[in-house]
């Protein structure tokens, strides 16, 4: 199937899925070809839903299946400095230049887009590549230096979650995992930075940091407070206030773990 009609089905396809007029068997039969499409294999969906992410008439239903099924595709990427790409039907192994083009896309649909499920699934594609690579330097510091505003606190948010999902070495993660408490000061110290106004998901960023701490910190000091007026506010927005019970509730099971050692 040449690139174009591809991207045809894929959107009939996925019109198809949510439109509220479609039978009950033309959404099944949707749904699997859209399913068999993820798991293909070779990376096949990586391009169509990449011409999708990029076009800037695509529907809110196409852009969050292409950015769903980007994420699912990148959990099976191999990352290797100096590799020779190769295709293998369950995984995708990309060389230096393939996976820097493959991260700056990425890294640019986030920086477009606002808080919202879109950004949260940008973010995990973002995670999942960040944290499968095996370059050995600290994985929250090379986040802060490569996203910024809403892309970098989601990215942030997202990532020990992110890492619990991933099939990956055990001492690649071990590393990953010691790096989010080594680094959880620098963490917070960029999130505070760029909290203005994006201070609800500052505050989601925040709360695995927070719960990390070895020893308090100024940033994270100034997100407990945050947090705790927040809560205290009598006309909070429900989102800043689920935000900041999440940063509070970490603070407070820190405090509980210090207290038992």
């Amino acid at each position: 199937m040449d690139p174009a009609t591809t991207l045809a089905t894929l959107k009939h396809a996925i019109a198809a899925l949510y439109a509220p007029q479609t039978t009950q068997r033309t959404r099944q039969e949707a749904d699997a070809f859209l399913q068999a499409f993820v798991r293909s294999g070779f990376g096949a969906c990586l391009e169509p839903c990449g011409a999708l992410l990029d076009d800037p008439a695509s529907s809110r239903a196409e852009l969050l299946f292409a950015a769903h099924a980007t994420h699912r595709t990148v959990r099976h990427c191999v990352f290797k400095p100096g590799a020779a790409q190769r295709p293998q039907r369950s995984h995708v192994v990309m060389d230096d230049a393939t996976y820097a083009r493959f991260r700056g896309r990425l890294a640019a649909r986030a920086a477009g887009e606002g808080p919202g499920p879109l950004l949260t699934q940008h973010a995990l594609a973002l995670a999942a590549v960040f944290l499968k690579d095996e370059d050995p330097a600290d994985v929250v510091a090379r986040v802060v230096a490569a996203l910024r505003g809403a892309a970098l606190l989601e990215t942030l948010r997202v990532l020990p979650e992110e890492l619990d999902e991933l099939s990956i070495k055990p001492q690649l993660r071990a590393a990953r995992r010691a790096a989010f408490t080594t680094s959880a000061p620098a963490a917070l110290a960029a999130a505070l930075d760029h909290a203005a106004g994006l201070e609800a998901l500052a505050l989601r960023a925040a709360a695995p940091y927070v719960g990390r701490l070895e020893t308090p910190c100024a940033a994270g000091d100034a997100f407990v407070a945050a947090a705790l007026g927040t809560l205290a506010a009598p006309h909070a927005d429900p989102d800043a206030l689920e935000a900041a019970a999440a940063c509070y509730r970490a603070a407070a099971e820190r405090e509980t773990r210090a207290g038992a050692l």
